[in-house]
């Protein structure tokens, strides 16, 4: 469907089932993208300790081949953002806010949530800086 240099977007068609068998089988859904890389699927999925606990047992009982890339263990009150932050961004990416091009304008978007621009510019900029610190240096930059 497309190509670059070093990526394709691509279709396919299949008879192996095996990771909508897992996906159905595990109760919590595999983030997209995911990416297909030499025979393995490799996505996030987003669960408690005790799903990821319930599909590693089933997982190794079923004799699946797997391997765990990375864990994150957020605890709730370790917030990465506040709840205005979220409330903007959850708007921004509902409005179209974060679309290229953008669906929605920073005024629609402030109108959206019922602030003023200036405020909701400020509000989403420290929320972008929170989650690229976070992104790129697992540490949660200053407010």
């Amino acid at each position: 469907m497309e190509r670059t240099d070093d990526r394709l977007l691509a279709t396919y068609e299949t008879t192996d089932v095996d990771l909508y068998a897992f996906v159905e089988s595990g109760g919590f859904p595999p983030e997209f993208p995911i990416e297909v890389r030499n025979g393995f699927y490799e996505f996030d999925i987003t669960g408690t300790r005790e799903e990821f606990d319930q599909l590693r047992n089933a997982l190794e009982s079923s004799g699946t081949e797997y391997e765990l890339l990375s864990k994150v263990d957020k605890k709730r009150s370790d917030r990465l953002l506040t709840r205005r932050q979220e409330e903007l961004l959850a708007a921004g990416l509902r409005e179209g806010y974060f679309e290229v091009p953008r669906e929605c304008t920073l005024a629609d978007l402030a109108d959206v949530v019922g602030v003023d621009k200036s405020t909701a510019s400020g509000i989403v900029r420290r929320a972008q800086a929170r989650l690229i610190a976070w992104y790129l240096t697992d540490v949660a930059a200053n407010s």
